[in-house]
């Protein structure tokens, strides 16, 4: 779940269950902090970072001078779907986008 530790009284597994009990409509997250909490998102891929710094530092070594090389955006997401809060909202995911997915692990609150 999300980490808001630094809120007085905050306790994750209660939230969860809050958030479980309570959602009626259709919730989304961009995030990892925010995807465990609703029932469907895209989160950035961390490995699209890595792939870009390493091309962008070859293009250094290579001459390309850094301010040369323009500001990029992501263009790769992953699809996780929290299978729980569909079950409970009576939410039932086409097959293309299961196989697509990752998933909310809501007994250890994470992403697998």
């Amino acid at each position: 779940m999300t980490d808001c530790s630094y809120i007085k009284g905050w306790n994750s597994k209660e939230v969860g269950n809050f958030i479980l009990e309570n959602t009626k409509i259709i919730t989304g997250g961009v995030s990892d902090n925010d995807i465990v909490n609703a029932l469907l998102g895209r989160i950035k891929m961390g490995e699209e970072q890595g792939w870009w710094a390493g091309k962008t530092a070859l293009k250094i070594l290579n001459g390309t001078p850094p301010d040369a090389i323009p500001v990029a955006t992501n263009k790769y997401s992953k699809l996780i779907l929290n299978m729980k809060l569909a079950k409970r909202m009576g939410i039932v995911f086409p097959m293309e986008l299961i196989e697509e997915a990752g998933f909310v692990d809501n007994d250890e609150e994470s992403l697998q």
